[in-house]
């Protein structure tokens, strides 16, 4: 789950199912190495979660958005 330290890419893709694993020591790798990350498919607990979890870390800057599209 951590980056390479030599490695440009700092992107990272978790699911709402893979929120339901995370540690403590997961989170702190999660908010502190990446620099991009993308949260999909995640329940409105999971979203706060997700806020909470960034908000114990610093002043960071956290953006919920939720899309819906039907064909």
């Amino acid at each position: 789950m951590r980056p390479q330290e030599d490695d440009p890419i700092r992107a990272l893709v978790l699911t709402g199912d893979d929120l339901e694993e995370l540690t403590t020591a997961d989170w702190d790798i999660i908010l502190t190495k990446y620099t991009e990350i993308v949260f999909s498919r995640t329940n409105p607990e999971q979203k706060m979660l997700i806020v909470e979890e960034t908000k114990k870390r610093g002043a960071n800057i956290v953006a919920v958005v939720s899309v819906y599209i039907s064909i």
